[in-house]
């Protein structure tokens, strides 16, 4: 009888070595971190908040490009991004994706990371 206590203890208490993903909590992140959020059922949406030329010569993989002073009316409206849409932002630095991050919270977005620097990921 103690064996099934210590079981089922152990299964409520610490999972017994399951490995359950950690929800990734909105802000700065890493490349890594920036995968599984992609990798997620919720239709994450990668912004890339340099501007159009810079854009051009070359983005991450399925972003679209939305310059950072303007971030905020630019996805106001969008029927795919909503309030609770996970949004990644990234520059070439990571200053204006701190810019566009602040300002997104500060919109009311509820899931906003910061990749900072697009090299983070190359």
């Amino acid at each position: 009888m103690k064996k099934v206590l210590l079981v089922i203890i152990c299964l409520l208490l610490v999972g017994c070595g399951s490995k359950e993903s950690e929800e990734i909590k909105p802000g700065k992140i890493n490349c890594e971190q920036m995968e599984e959020i992609m990798k997620g059922d919720n239709n994450p949406q990668l912004i890339d908040v340099r501007s159009e030329d810079e854009y051009k010569e070359g983005h991450l993989y399925n972003s679209m490009n939305i310059p950072y002073d303007s971030v905020v009316s630019g996805i106001e409206g969008n029927e795919i991004i909503t309030k609770d849409t996970p949004i990644i932002v990234y520059c070439k630095s990571g200053a204006r994706s701190s810019k566009a991050y602040e300002s997104l919270v500060n919109a009311g977005y509820k899931k906003v990371y910061d990749l900072g620097a697009m090299s983070n990921c190359k």
